[in-house]
């Protein structure tokens, strides 16, 4: 076993042969995220996505009361939270993640980020339908700086 902070040189040769060509997307080594989707398909594309991006645990929850539950019990690294879950949103889930200093993105269908509160501004939003390239993106600009750190010291 390696430790995780010592990957990051050979962190792309880890990647499926068809993605090595490609743009290096973020890392996710080591990192638990919770996902937060009500459509079952798109839930199993994204955590698809985060595996490819070599993503340690993927914690899916399809309402905010269970994302809530999953967040008290295994605090996870980051999080992606679509915003609208059907008869609900998870903006009670960005509080509480905002609260414990862990970071999100959003994810919505609407091109326009409609119904995000204005205290969310700064999030980052990536747009339905989700590509792996948009995801790895969006995540970068909230990676943990500790992560960070780790995959490029200096």
């Amino acid at each position: 076993m390696i430790p995780a902070a010592h990957l990051h040189a050979v962190a792309p040769l880890l990647l499926p042969v068809e993605l090595r060509s490609a743009p290096l997307p973020t890392v996710l080594i080591g990192l638990t995220i919770l996902l937060v989707e009500d459509q079952s398909l798109i839930a199993m594309d994204v955590e698809e996505m985060l595996k490819e991006l070599l993503c340690e645990e993927v914690m899916t929850a399809s309402c905010v009361s269970h994302a809530v539950r999953l967040i008290d019990e295994n605090i996870p690294d980051l999080a992606i939270l679509d915003f609208n879950l059907g008869d609900e949103t998870s903006e009670a889930v960005a509080d509480q993640l905002a609260l414990r200093s862990i970071p999100f993105i959003f994810a919505t269908g609407y091109r326009d980020g409609t119904g995000v509160p204005a205290r969310f501004a700064s999030i980052p939003v990536v747009h339905k339908p989700i590509s792996r390239d948009s995801l790895s993106e969006k995540l970068a600009l909230v990676l943990p700086i500790r992560q960070q750190s780790q995959r490029h010291p200096a």
